[in-house]
């Protein structure tokens, strides 16, 4: 399995950053308006893309203002399994 690694620079502090990235409201405003769900630790996170794409993660792991890991569970196949 191939690791892509992805960095951001953003204007802004890591406590916004993580607060966008570990709510169900602020990630609603980063990858689509349409996404339910749980966003604490072991919680499903469903993102959805219009009636024809859904990508499920579960979180696997949450330090404060520090790290937000998923684990897809449910997307195209390529995706399944990746943190």
């Amino acid at each position: 399995m191939y690791c892509i690694k992805l960095q951001l620079f953003i204007d802004t502090t890591k406590e916004d950053v993580f607060n966008k990235l570990s709510s169900i409201k602020g990630l609603s405003k980063w990858w689509t308006m349409q996404t339910t769900g749980s966003a604490d630790l072991n919680g499903i996170i469903n993102f959805r893309f219009g009636d024809q794409y859904h990508i499920q993660m579960k979180v696997i792991n949450i330090v404060q203002n520090e790290l937000v890991q998923w684990k897809c569970k449910k997307a195209n196949e390529d995706w399944i399994g990746t943190v």
